[in-house]
């Protein structure tokens, strides 16, 4: 009830306001207090900086081609007139609510309505979210409630037998929202099919104000790597010094195989912004890592640690270069560091550790980690995990070995 759209019924109070009042100067006190109402309204708006999101502009500015007279601003109305408001130019010509007692009251809760439905930007909700303006429909129905009511009140059977084109109508209406939800992925190729061609999801619309969002959501919960690539180029074509759009393109480039493109695109840029937080200094080091530059890699982790001070991840994987170098006195003494503390974040990084025990020839350490861990871990990895330990007990060189490799597939899958 306190949305922003509902808003529109605002006028109609104002009437029933004003039928009830009996002071002489009723019609100005009411118009009085409409327009003190939309002009704070209006003050509100602007302050909070959402005027101009809020309405289409009658022309395309240099932050939104979607005006009221595009050609996309123009199928959208057509969409709503037909989806919400049908029969709503057949009922205001018709006699009988030209008759009704009711008319002036549904007019000023009608014309708001569709008003509304032409004047708003449809972003002020989620993707295309016509829910929004279906509240403007309620006016209309309401209306062609009480006029066939009144038209059909001799003759109850003719109006029960309206009731069927309109339960068909519900149900088609109804039942394509139903089809379309209960698919998760035919209902998100659905949704993706109208962005793609959606002026709101181009650069040209605020900057790329919902590219962002987008993104996100074809990649976090759809796992669609080509659409998150393309949201974030087309974002990146007008926003060439954003770094953030630059690292968030890079990690999904990286992991989608193309890792010299993705190192190229935070190359000699990402100091000291992508430095701000641990996760984003250890995803862009894999970023590195992937395109087999380690000592850029190694930049990152050390310039991370310079900056910011220690850390167990980041510590952990200046240690795993270190390894890959042949650096093993160094690396040991690097992660051996961070498991002292006990702040191991993943169960891969415990079995990295365990496994790189046992190569240094350190079964105590080995063995005392493997026992600790294999209760956490799913079979066949936990059994494997309790086997190694008992391994390295009897000294059964032959089978760590064999141990050593099955357990390592935890770390490869």
């Amino acid at each position: 009830a306190f949305h922003f759209s509902m808003a529109v019924l605002l006028p109609s109070i104002l009437f029933l306001w004003h039928q009830t009042l009996t002071a002489r100067f009723r019609t100005l006190i009411v118009a009085g207090v409409g327009v003190l109402l939309l002009v704070g309204g209006t003050i509100f708006l602007a302050r909070a900086g959402l005027l101009e999101q809020t309405f289409v502009p009658l022309y395309p500015t240099a932050l939104n081609p979607y005006h009221l007279f595009s050609l996309q601003h123009l199928t959208d109305l057509a969409n709503v007139v037909i989806r919400n408001h049908a029969l709503l130019p057949v009922l205001l010509i018709t006699p009988v609510f030209r008759r009704l007692p009711e008319r002036n009251l549904l007019l000023t809760a009608i014309i708001p309505a569709v008003l509304f439905t032409i004047l708003i930007d449809p972003k002020i909700g989620a993707v295309r979210d016509w829910d929004l303006l279906s509240a403007a429909a309620a006016p209309g129905l309401s209306a062609l409630i009480i006029t066939l009511r009144r038209l059909f009140a001799a003759d109850h059977r003719a109006g029960y037998q309206l009731l069927l084109p309109f339960f068909l109508f519900g149900v088609l209406h109804t039942g394509s929202w139903l089809l379309l939800n209960s698919d998760r992925q035919r209902g998100y190729e659905f949704v993706k099919g109208v962005i793609q061609h959606d002026v709101h999801y181009t650069s040209a619309y605020y900057d790329g104000y919902r590219l962002i969002p987008w993104h996100v959501l074809a990649y976090n919960v759809y796992d669609d790597v080509p659409e998150a690539v393309r949201v974030l180029e087309m974002h990146l074509r007008t926003h060439p010094t954003d770094i953030y759009n630059a690292y968030q393109l890079a990690v999904i480039k990286s992991l989608a195989g193309e890792t010299q493109a993705a190192a190229r695109l935070v190359r000699d840029r990402w100091y000291p912004a992508l430095l701000e937080q641990p996760r984003m200094a250890w995803e862009l080091s894999r970023v590195f890592r992937r395109a087999d530059s380690p000592g850029e890699q190694e930049a990152v982790l050390r310039a991370y640690l310079n900056l910011k001070g220690d850390h167990d991840w980041i510590t952990y994987e200046l240690g795993s270069l270190l390894r890959d170098r042949g650096q093993l006195d160094s690396a040991w003494a690097l992660q051996s560091s961070v498991l002292a503390r006990k702040n191991m974040l993943t169960l891969e990084h415990q079995v990295d550790f365990a496994l790189f025990a046992v190569e240094r020839n350190r079964p105590t350490v080995a063995m005392a980690l493997l026992r600790e861990l294999s209760p956490r871990l799913d079979d066949p990895y936990r059994t494997t995990a309790a086997r190694l330990a008992d391994a390295l007990a009897r000294n059964d060189s032959f089978r760590i070995g064999e141990l050593q490799a099955q357990l390592r597939l935890f770390l490869d899958k």
